[in-house]
C-alpha cells in the first residue's frame, strides 16, 4: 500500500513525498535550489561531471517557504558556485546533481527523470560557455533614476560587460567598472564591478516596456533580479527641450493631486516623478537654509568672542 501511495504522490506532486528536490536557478556563476529527505539526513549537494566534482555545497540555507509547503523542519537550500574553467574535465562526460547523506553512503539524484534531459542539457551549455563563473545582479531603477546592477567573476580580475535587452532595439552594451563596496564581502578580486544605465538615453520605443540585463549579447543568460523590471517614460530630446506635449498649467488654486487627476493618462507618471523631484529639492533647500543660518550666527558671535578674549588678556596683564 505504501509503495502505491508513493507512486501516486510522485505523479501528482503531493507534499508528503519522502524525497523532494528542485533546481530553481541555472546561472553562469551558480546553480541554486533545495532538497530534503524524510528518511535520511542529506548534508551535501554535488555537481558531478563524469567521476569528477565540479562544485559542491552544504545543504544549510533556510527556506521557510519550502518547509511550510512540505511540512518539513530543517534548512533544505543549497548554492553550487561554478568555477571559471574546466580544463581538467571531460566536458562530454555524464552530468549529475546529487545529494549525499552525512556518511556519504546514501545518494539521491536531485532532478527527476522527467526533467533530467532538459536541465542537464542547459547545464552542459553553461559549462561550455565562455562566460562560465560570472556572477551578477540587477538592482533595478534606483532613486537617482538610473538602472543599477553589477557583474563580475569571483576568481578573475577582469572587467565584465552586460547588455540591456528590450523588445525593438539592438541590445546596447555597458561596462561594469563602477565601485560597489558591498561586493568586497563576497570574495571578489575587485570592487569595480557595478554598472549604471540612464534609461533616457535609450530609444523612445522602449518607453514603459519590460527589460532585463544579460551577461551575453544574445540575451540567453539573464542577471538575477527580484522582479520583472520596467523602463520609465522615455522622452526624445525634442520633447525635453521643446515640449510639444500638452502640459496642464499649474496655478495658485491647483494642487498636485489636481494636476495628476486632470492630466492625460500618459502624463500621470511624469507628474508623480516631478513631485518626487520637487520634494527632493525642497529637502536640499532646507539643509542649505540651515547651513546659511548657522554661518550667520557664527559671524555674529565672532566679534563678541574677540571682545571677551581681549578683555581677558587685559585683565591678566
Amino acid at each position: 500500500m505504501k509503495t502505491i501511495i508513493n507512486k501516486i504522490s510522485k505523479k501528482l506532486n503531493f507534499p508528503f513525498q519522502e524525497n523532494k528536490a528542485k533546481i530553481e536557478y541555472l546561472g553562469l556563476g551558480k546553480i541554486t535550489g533545495w532538497v530534503f529527505s524524510r528518511k535520511i539526513n542529506l548534508t551535501e549537494v554535488r555537481l558531478v561531471l563524469g567521476n569528477k566534482i565540479v562544485s559542491k555545497s552544504n545543504v544549510e540555507i533556510e527556506r521557510g517557504d519550502v518547509c511550510q509547503k512540505y511540512n518539513y523542519q530543517g534548512k533544505p537550500g543549497f548554492e553550487l558556485k561554478l568555477p571559471t574553467n574546466l580544463k581538467n574535465f571531460d566536458k562530454d562526460a555524464n552530468i549529475k546533481i546529487i545529494a549525499l547523506s552525512s556518511n556519504g553512503h546514501r545518494i539521491f539524484e536531485c532532478i527527476s527523470k522527467r526533467k533530467r534531459k532538459q536541465i542537464y542539457h542547459k547545464i552542459r551549455e553553461i559549462l561550455n560557455s565562455s562566460y562560465l563563473g560570472i556572477h551578477g545582479n540587477l538592482d533595478g531603477i534606483q532613486s537617482d533614476g538610473l538602472i543599477h546592477g553589477w557583474a563580475s567573476w569571483i576568481y578573475l580580475k577582469k572587467v565584465a560587460w552586460v547588455w540591456l535587452q528590450c523588445e525593438g532595439i539592438d541590445p546596447p552594451a555597458y561596462k561594469c567598472n563602477h565601485f560597489r563596496e558591498e561586493v568586497s564581502s563576497l570574495g571578489f578580486k575587485t570592487t569595480k564591478v557595478g554598472f549604471k544605465i540612464n534609461p533616457q538615453e535609450l530609444n523612445k520605443i522602449c518607453s514603459q516596456k519590460s527589460y532585463y540585463i544579460s551577461f551575453d549579447k544574445e540575451g540567453k543568460y539573464k542577471l538575477p533580479s527580484k522582479k520583472t523590471e520596467y523602463l520609465p517614460i522615455i522622452f526624445s530630446e525634442d520633447e525635453i527641450y521643446e515640449p510639444k506635449l500638452k502640459v496642464i498649467e499649474k496655478n495658485e488654486n491647483t494642487g498636485y493631486l489636481d494636476n495628476i487627476n486632470n492630466s492625460p493618462k500618459n502624463l500621470k507618471n511624469a507628474w508623480k516623478e516631478l513631485e518626487n523631484f520637487r520634494i527632493y529639492l525642497n529637502g536640499i533647500e532646507r539643509e542649505l537654509n540651515k547651513l546659511e543660518y548657522l554661518n550667520n550666527v557664527k559671524k555674529e558671535l565672532t566679534p563678541r568672542n574677540n571682545f571677551f578674549k581681549k578683555l581677558k588678556n587685559n585683565l591678566v596683564k
